[in-house]
């Protein structure tokens, strides 16, 4: 009864994909306009006679249409929409030499976005974001290991039952059905599915499998009620659609739009997937895509959406394990998590103007959705914290983190597709030239030395004073400062101030991967020197100091 009861649900779901959303994004009757930009309307020439004149009203302003030209027996009527018009509803309207009137069509007008947006004369730009993704990277090879030694250590037992996942503690989550599942029907079946997809999917491709376990804590308290969160996310990406459709090429939805695919993604990132999928395959069959400037752009509007979790997970565990009591290292992951996705967000929204090579509307508002977004993520540290304390077998079961190993073939495309994203992605800032190569082998430079490091010889001393974390942080930016200042003296030419900056933020990154593989842990029994009980006194007064640097740094009040 529960499988046929899920199998109904996914029926609904599979007929929301085919027919919801194209009836959300086809049926359009509105035209996109932007101010600060002459626009026409044609009219036959057989209805003008008619006419005393054409206006465009909305928002408590009129503009009239002036006639143009006739072309093909159509008289073309011109507008100009001020640079400062109200954003908004209007309508076209005509009217009548008898009084009468009649609407022609209703104009969504939106912010203007310019043309000819070159990204390498935007050395701050190219410097923010250059920044933002070599840091993370570092970040994420700083603590690489740590972070595969706590996975190996948390949850130790299988994960692939119910009864190896500790049975009995998963039974005190289910019994507590009115508390926890609320929904039509229980989870169970739903439960074993994203248990069975999630290891298996990990064969092929793990971020597949990530994408399928990061909703399972919602499914603690929500059941089979979770599966609302993807139909939400198929809706969203119409109207997301539905919102640009007017351009006819791919640019941003409307802030409120963006900042809820944003929170989509911190809350469940596969559900944020299945939003970027939909905007996609829309912006396909409508034929959006007419230069490689679309593609990109709908890459990094991809991006934006669905890694935000993603983002967090990686700086920061989203949950620990209730044995797990450093309340002082779980408040850390807490406060430096999301204020890492605030900046990986920050440093996202304003690529886009690089990928597309326009002014999108949306590179204006990117403390705002950068801030939404860290909230958003500090709030599912809170409920993932919740849930962890109330059942973190259960959790276990719903996101496991003992699944398939990837094949050697998976891994190979992996490395395949990861080079030529960061290609054809890195070339709209830094143009067909040797700097493009050269950041190519920074960038994979970090992994082929992880894949060496088991061979290398380890320097406890050595691995005390790699910084990581918040510190690491603020040592990128030190140094970014101190290029940005150096470069700058080197040559006036903005492109190659662009190009050079760009390479020598992968340098910091690449030195911490060299020596992070000579000094990848501490001795035996031993850990990070500020976390030994004789400097917790200052590593608890000087934590605070530097976390309020690193906000600085991240809405942009210091530098």
């Amino acid at each position: 009864m529960f499988k046929k009861a899920l199998a109904l649900i996914g029926l609904f779901f599979l007929t929301g994909i085919s027919v919801a959303a194209p009836a959300l994004a086809v049926d359009n009757p509105q035209l996109t306009w932007q101010r600060g930009v002459v626009h026409t309307v044609q009219i036959s020439t057989n209805l003008t006679p008619k006419i005393s004149h054409v206006d465009l009203l909305g928002q408590g302003r009129t503009f009239t249409f002036a006639p143009y030209t006739v072309t093909n027996d159509r008289l073309i009527f011109q507008v100009t929409l001020p640079s400062q018009a109200p954003l908004g509803e209007y309508a076209v309207r005509l009217f009548m030499l008898d009084g009468s009137t009649q609407e022609l069509s209703t104009i969504k007008v939106v912010e203007f976005q310019s043309g000819g947006y070159n990204p390498l004369t935007d050395v701050k730009t190219v410097s923010t974001l250059s920044l933002t993704l070599f840091t993370l990277l570092a970040i994420w090879t700083a603590g690489s290991d740590s972070m595969e030694r706590r996975k190996e250590e948390e949850y130790s037992e299988d994960q692939t039952t119910y009864s190896s996942a500790d049975s009995a503690s998963i039974a005190r989550g289910a019994s507590q059905v009115t508390d926890y599942h609320k929904g039509l029907v229980t989870s169970i079946a739903l439960d074993q599915w994203r248990n069975d997809a999630a290891i298996r999917s990990a064969r092929f491709s793990p971020m597949l499998s990530r994408l399928i376990s990061d909703g399972g804590y919602l499914q603690f308290s929500l059941g089979s009620l979770v599966l609302f969160f993807p139909l939400f996310g198929l809706a969203l990406g119409a109207i997301a659609f539905h919102d640009i459709s007017g351009f006819g090429y791919i640019t941003t939805p409307s802030l409120s739009i963006s900042i809820a695919l944003i929170v989509l993604g911190a809350i469940d990132s596969g559900s944020a997937f299945i939003a970027a999928t939909t905007f996609a395959v829309l912006a396909a069959t409508n034929r959006f895509f007419n230069s490689a400037y679309d593609i990109r752009t709908l890459i990094g509007l991809t991006f934006l959406w669905f890694t935000p979790a993603l983002v967090a997970n990686a700086t920061r565990p989203l949950r620990r394990s209730e044995r797990d009591d450093n309340v002082w290292e779980r408040l850390i992951d807490i406060v430096v998590g999301p204020l890492a996705t605030t900046w990986a967000i920050y440093g996202m929204v304003k690529g886009l103007d690089g990928f597309a090579h326009l002014h999108l509307p949306l590179g204006k508002h990117a403390l705002v959705c950068a801030i939404a977004g860290g909230i958003a993520i500090f709030i599912r540290y809170l409920i993932e914290e919740y849930v962890a304390r109330r059942n973190e077998h259960y959790l276990a079961f719903l996101s496991p983190k003992k699944v398939n190993e990837e094949s050697s073939f998976g891994k190979w495309m992996g490395y395949f597709f990861k080079g030529f994203l960061f290609l054809f992605l890195a070339i709209s800032f830094l143009g067909p030239t040797w700097h493009l190569w050269v950041a190519l082998v920074l960038y994979f430079l970090p992994t082929a030395i992880k894949a060496l490091h088991k061979y290398l010889p380890n320097s406890p001393t050595l691995f005390q004073l790699i910084p990581v974390g918040i510190p690491l942080m603020i040592v990128m930016w030190g140094i970014n400062k101190l290029y940005s200042q150096w470069i700058s003296g080197l040559t006036s030419d903005l492109a190659d101030q662009s190009r050079i900056t760009f390479l020598l933020m992968a340098a910091p990154g690449l030195l911490i991967s060299i020596l992070k593989a000579f000094g990848r842990s501490p001795k035996d029994g031993d850990k990070r020197w500020y976390l030994r009980d004789t400097n917790k006194i200052m590593y608890r007064m000087t934590g605070p100091l530097l976390l309020l640097v690193a906000i600085g740094l991240t809405v942009g009040v210091i530098g």
